[in-house]
């Protein structure tokens, strides 16, 4: 029997109760893994994501095919294609997420 086992954070580790002394350059980060997937991923370094896209992601490390490599504006990490954040860069990710929503469309 084949498992996938997916870890992932919702909130950056406090680092008052981490015995490390950080520089700091140190960027803390939540803490997302993904144990045996079913498939592999185009690039496993350096990318550039927010935690919508987990959604896709989650989905394409149990082995379902994603048309386009979105859900949502969430996108598949273990494609390809650029994240939103990648495309927009981060300042202009977070912008776009925090408009309020106006009825139109």
């Amino acid at each position: 029997m084949n498992s996938t086992i997916i870890l992932v954070g919702d909130h950056l580790g406090n680092k008052k109760t981490i015995k490390v002394d950080f520089d700091d350059e140190y960027i803390r980060t939540t803490y997302n893994c993904i144990i045996n997937p079913a498939k592999e991923a185009v690039s496993t370094k350096n990318r550039t994501f927010s935690t919508l896209d987990m959604f896709p992601s989650t989905l394409s490390a149990l082995g379902v095919e994603i048309e386009g490599d979105r859900l949502g504006i969430g996108t598949d990490l273990f494609s390809g294609t650029p994240t939103l954040c990648e495309k927009l860069g981060e300042e202009e990710y977070k912008v776009q997420l925090e408009r309020s929503y106006d009825g139109v469309g």
